[in-house]
């Protein structure tokens, strides 16, 4: 999830940081990996 504010990010700064986001790999961090896993839970 990406949250920017429009009032307060240029649309050139966030071009970038929405570049910056979607060409950025997932980490091979087992704790990174661990909390991703959780968003796939059932949460019942």
């Amino acid at each position: 999830m990406l949250a920017l504010s429009l009032r307060a990010t240029s649309p050139a700064v966030g071009l970038e940081i929405l570049d910056a986001f979607l060409t950025t790999s997932v980490s091979d961090d087992p704790g990174v990996r661990a909390e991703i896993a959780k968003l796939s839970e059932d949460p019942a």
